[in-house]
């Protein structure tokens, strides 16, 4: 859609940016800027952004179109009221019992949180089913699955829908449960979705299993603890794609398993190294020094030595984050 046509749908006049003209009347201006009492003032501020248009600044014609956009954005969260039911259908059951939570975009679901806080027994593939046949689902491109009061079992049975279910448009995946529960067995997630861009598990542990990730870009790994078969796996990963990577947890014991990922033989794409709680830290830093394809690292929540914080700075500059 134009700007012209954006504007014409919300009723609003867009128009053209005048030739450029001399220098502006001054006095004129102060005076429609005065009229603008308050932010939301969009009468005044029309009348400012249509002065400036004429005065051949495109900001005036910037200011109409973000009009247009915020008006035809309030059109649409009314008609979301208006007709919750009859758009939701079926799925508004669940998000009445605020197991689910939708974001729409041009009238599909973009972004779909399933927080699960109480046992669902043998629904788990019924909630997801109930998802993914709502027409508006079709090209859903983020999940996020939030299994906080249930058991892992019931937490593994949603992740086993969404991967039985396999759509194909998901993009973003996240896995997250309080930091003493499991994220469960999430190896049946790569060959279900290979088009998989971002993928977060945060809990208290995960099976990554085997992972064949072609356009993974971003992997986030948020553990209470990160043991060896973890990094193992991570080390092994065919991720050719992959070019930032958080984890939590590493120390020196993790630094001969992950020396292919530093030296760049192993996910050769990847160029963010974001570590949490990292300890043995002087020693950690001194192997990422080394890293030949690292551009930007960081090192949150760690205790870092002058010296070192020194050494990291001169190697990452502005890309290191402490």
């Amino acid at each position: 859609m134009t700007p012209d046509e954006l504007a014409k749908q919300a009723g609003v006049e867009l128009p053209r940016i005048a030739a450029k003209r001399g220098r502006a009347d001054a006095a004129t201006e102060e005076k429609l800027l005065a009229a603008i009492r308050t932010p939301n003032d969009t009468e005044a501020w029309g009348a400012y952004a249509t002065w400036l248009c004429a005065q051949g600044d495109p900001l005036g014609r910037v200011a109409i179109i973000a009009r247009a956009c915020h008006e035809l954005a309030q059109r649409e969260a009314n008609l979301l009221l208006r007709h919750r039911k009859a758009l939701l259908g079926p799925l508004k059951d669940w998000i009445d019992l605020g197991w689910l939570e939708v974001t729409w975009r041009a009238g599909y679901l973009k972004y779909v949180q399933i927080s699960v806080d109480a046992p669902l027994g043998v629904k788990e593939r019924e909630l997801v089913n109930t998802l993914f046949d709502h027409p508006s689902a079709r090209i859903l491109t983020e999940l996020r699955l939030s299994g906080f009061g249930i058991r892992a079992m019931e937490q593994q049975a949603l992740v086993d829908a969404v991967i039985a279910r396999r759509p194909q448009t998901l993009r973003e995946l996240t896995v997250s449960r309080v930091m003493g529960m499991s994220c469960g067995d999430l190896s049946g997630v790569w060959p279900a979705f290979p088009e998989l861009r971002y993928v977060t598990a945060f809990g208290r542990d995960v099976e990554l299993g085997e992972i064949d990730a072609p356009a993974l870009a971003t992997l986030d790994v948020h553990l209470m603890s990160l043991p060896q078969e973890t990094v193992e796996r991570l080390a092994d990963a065919r991720a050719p794609a992959l070019a930032t990577l958080r984890l939590a947890g590493v120390d020196a014991t993790h630094l001969v398993t992950l020396r292919p990922i530093l030296a760049g033989t192993s996910l050769p794409a990847l160029r963010k190294l974001l570590l949490t709680n990292v300890g043995d830290c002087d020693e950690v830093a001194a192997a990422l020094l080394g890293a030949p394809n690292l551009t930007t690292v960081a090192l949150w929540n760690s205790d870092v030595s002058k010296a070192t914080t020194a050494k990291l700075k001169k190697r990452f500059g502005e890309q290191l984050f402490l």
